[in-house]
């Protein structure tokens, strides 16, 4: 869907980027929450494919459903006023239905398979999950999927909620150096960085979270 942006000044433009990239945030956050648990089920792991589900959905209630239902009450009513936003308003607010009903299919699913079926669908192909490590087990984000406007923000998400000792891997168009200098002033010596793939056509880097003392 092609998002139209309404904004009347500067201010507005700045919170819309702000709700963009915190909309971003919370993608890579869910790609990584569906990687792993899908990751956890192809493996046939049942008993950590049922703490992935748990995860997911502590997370979904705690994190995703709040913002959205927030949205809804402090954006939404004045938004929809408008003639030139009332459609896009729209197609949130059904987009949040389709949310709410993802997240009971999660949360009611007979076993974690069918939970990371019915996760795997809701993701849509386009949170950059599906694809597997070879490397070892950690979940993929393929930031190749991602519009590069939201890029690093989708990508923080994902490494936000990675716990003290995991990891992901990311698979990129580029060898992302611009990101990895973010990361090192955003998050310094959190993480360790090692290049699994260098180009041509992909880089393929492994993220693994320092467990603290």
């Amino acid at each position: 869907m092609s998002t139209v942006v309404v904004a009347t000044s500067a201010a507005d433009a700045r919170a819309v980027e702000a709700v963009k990239n915190h909309h971003a945030q919370l993608a890579g956050t869910l790609a990584l929450q569906v990687e792993a648990l899908i990751d956890a089920a192809a493996r046939g792991d049942l008993p950590g494919a049922g703490a992935e589900t748990d995860a997911l959905v502590r997370w979904c209630q705690g994190e995703l459903v709040p913002h959205a239902l927030a949205e809804e009450q402090a954006m939404y009513p004045k938004a929809h006023e408008d003639p030139r936003a009332r459609m896009l308003v729209d197609a949130m607010l059904a987009e949040h239905r389709d949310l709410l009903a993802l997240v009971e299919a999660i949360e009611q699913a007979t076993g974690p398979v069918r939970a990371a079926a019915n996760a795997e669908g809701g993701c849509g192909g386009e949170c950059g999950c599906g694809e597997q490590d070879p490397a070892g087990d950690l979940p993929v984000l393929d930031a190749r999927t991602v519009p590069h406007a939201i890029r690093h923000a989708t990508i923080f998400g994902a490494l936000d909620s990675v716990a003290a000792g995991s990891g992901l891997v990311l698979v990129s168009p580029h060898d992302p150096l611009p990101l990895l200098a973010q990361l090192k002033q955003r998050s310094p010596g959190l993480f360790s960085v090692d290049y699994l793939e260098r180009g041509p056509e992909r880089w393929r880097i492994r993220f693994v979270r320092f467990i603290r003392a």
